[in-house]
């Protein structure tokens, strides 16, 4: 199967919230975010919420295997944790970094690597930051008439892990592409 027809799941990790898509060619067939319950006021995710991640994982490598060529499967990608800066970006005003967000980002990055060990990491990088037009209706929510106006923000609230995953899964082929040839 060429790259471009090949499924890709996509993975966007988090401590509190977890997109995970599937991607053929250039529609969403499998979308999920994972969430946290509001009253779980833990800093760190549970093994309910890591195993929720894998089973919601688990899943969606099904249905990607419903849709690839026997001989190849799915391909796998997950987006990197890297060390954070020191502060974290948004509003006016520059803040610590929480070290319990980023444990919770990295319990579940774990984890998929650990269940996965074949994923194709993506690096960090605007995953899920494009203006919401680019991305398939499924992945922005709203009436299905509505058009998002030319300079709309990346979007916030649940989907926006969704578009992360979606973008995680659009790089892919590309990083597996450049593996293959250095194997």
């Amino acid at each position: 199967m060429a790259g471009a027809d090949r499924p890709v799941v996509g993975v966007d990790p988090g401590g509190r919230e977890c997109g995970i898509i599937v991607r053929i060619r250039s529609g969403p067939v499998f979308v999920a975010v994972i969430s946290r319950p509001a009253a779980d006021r833990d800093p760190v995710p549970g093994a309910g919420y890591l195993n929720d991640v894998i089973d919601t994982l688990a899943q969606a490598v099904a249905v990607a295997e419903t849709h690839a060529d026997p001989r190849e499967g799915p391909w796998v990608g997950c987006e990197e944790v890297k060390p954070p800066g020191g502060y974290a970006r948004g509003g006016q005003r520059r803040r610590p970094i929480d070290p319990a967000a980023l444990i919770g980002m990295s319990m579940v990055y774990g984890a998929v690597l650990a269940v996965f060990p074949r994923v194709i990491v993506v690096p960090v990088g605007g995953n899920g930051s494009l203006p919401l037009r680019a991305y398939p209706r499924e992945l922005v929510g709203g009436p299905p008439n509505e058009r998002c106006p030319p300079a709309e923000p990346k979007g916030t609230g649940l989907l926006r892990h969704a578009r992360s995953a979606w973008d995680v899964a659009g790089a892919v082929p590309v990083l597996a592409a450049r593996l293959a040839r250095s194997a």
